[in-house]
């Protein structure tokens, strides 16, 4: 039997008690007989009780304990990972979304990110939208209406903003055009009649005389003669009316005795001539100036339980074609979209989207990217509609408030459209791709 280094508290506990023992004994008889004085017990004894504690002491604190040597763990050689290139498929792009969509899937929501800038707030609510040369200085800028006029100006990193006109009733209808034909364009609003605004160094204007428009639904102006012209179109209560300038003084002709009827210009037909279209109840019609009087066709008509809530007309489709695009509560849906064409001999219709309510649209190139899109607005926002084969929504800009006016254009002068809205938060909108 080896002894070692950790038995040494044992040894000393044992020889303590021994000396303890032989003093407390003093006499051992057997094969040794030993005889120990007092004095001589005495001393053993105090040496026991100190070798005893020194063994008790060193037990408890593993002074003498032997460290067991940590094991050295076995390093097993890491295999150096073999790399693998796998070349990444570049992603499709599709004509109508910025994402990269399943091929099988098409696309009806894009993630462009619309970028939102505050124009500004007035005390009431900016209803109609109107973007054009209004001074007639060769900049754009963005009208909104309320009971007054406001003209937005976008200088270096911010928009600046005037109001102009009469501040008693409220506007219906604004738009921008060389009506008198001398080269100048002036801003015309609907107010219970028509007034129009010219830029001279300040604002100024007055009511177009020999006018009484009642309840009227808006204001368009283009040349539907034919003959180089351009006049106003509006409708009221009373059916819709042209206005043209003659020489310092307004002609008024009635065309239509409809009442309500919202309007819009386009060369409808593809035919080089310019008509009016107006959504009447559930039905488009078409007016055409013969030359003496105006002609008058059902284009066509939808399936609507109400009135068609708005019209608007372009090249929707980018194929040189200008179409027309009327909504309404639909009687099979929640609302529904309809594109009306002229294929040479008769009108027809297709669907652009069978679940949606909205009352304003416009067709216009709102990316910048060479593509018009159908944009719509309502109470949950704005819509993006793109045709690529069929006819996709690929956008929405979702809105704490309900649109009340819309408009694209180049708002900023810097060669970018933008989307601009007015809401029923009393605040104007821009919206601009990222």
């Amino acid at each position: 039997m080896v002894l070692g280094v950790s038995d040494i508290p044992t040894i000393l506990v044992i020889a303590g008690l021994f000396f303890i023992f032989i003093a407390i004994v003093r006499k051992v008889s057997g094969y040794i007989d030993i005889l120990i004085d007092k004095k001589t017990a005495k001393t053993l004894g105090m040496v026991g009780i100190v070798l005893l504690a020194l063994g008790l002491i060193t037990a408890a604190a593993g002074i003498f304990s032997q460290q067991e040597p940590t094991p050295t763990l076995p390093i097993t050689p890491t295999p150096t990972p073999t790399i693998t290139h796998t070349p990444t498929p570049l992603p499709t792009i599709w004509a109508t979304s910025t994402a990269t969509p399943s091929p099988s899937v098409t696309p009806t929501h894009s993630p462009t990110i619309w970028q939102e800038s505050d124009m500004g707030f007035t005390l009431e609510e900016q209803n109609h939208l109107a973007i054009g040369f209004g001074r007639g200085d060769g900049m754009m800028r963005v009208y909104s209406t309320t009971n007054e006029i406001h003209e937005y100006t976008f200088l270096n990193d911010h928009w600046e903003r005037i109001t102009f006109g009469d501040a008693f009733l409220s506007n219906s209808g604004i738009a921008i055009g060389d009506v008198r034909n001398d080269g100048e364009n002036r801003v015309y609003i609907t107010k219970y009649s028509v007034h129009e605004y010219y830029y001279d160094s300040e604002w100024a204007g007055d009511m177009v005389r020999g006018t009484s428009i009642i309840d009227e639904e808006g204001v368009v102006i283009g040349d539907v003669r034919n003959d180089g012209v351009d006049r106003i179109y509006i409708c009221d209560r009373e059916g819709i009316k042209e206005l043209s300038y003659n020489y310092g003084d307004w002609d008024l002709m009635e065309i239509n005795n409809h009442p309500y009827a919202k309007l819009t210009i386009t060369d409808g037909r593809n035919d080089g001539i310019l008509r009016l279209y107006a959504a009447i109840d559930d039905h488009v019609y078409e007016f055409s100036w013969s030359g003496s009087d105006w002609q008058v066709e059902d284009c066509d008509t939808f399936n609507i339980y109400n009135d068609l809530s708005a019209i608007c007309a372009g090249n929707g489709r980018n194929d040189e074609k200008n179409r027309i695009y009327v909504t309404g509560n639909s009687i099979d849906s929640d609302g529904a979209i309809y594109e009306l064409s002229y294929d040479g001999q008769s009108w027809q219709h297709v669907t652009v989207s069978d679940s949606v309510t909205v009352s304003h649209m416009v067709v216009a190139n709102g990316r910048t990217d060479g593509v018009n899109r159908l944009y719509t607005g309502s109470s949950k926002g704005v819509g993006e509609y793109t045709y690529s084969g069929s006819w996709a929504k690929t956008s929405n800009i979702d809105t704490s408030f309900e649109v009340n006016g819309l408009a694209v254009g180049n708002g900023r002068n810097d060669g970018v459209n933008h989307v601009y809205v007015t809401g029923n938060d009393k605040h104007i909108y821009e919206y601009s791709i990222s």
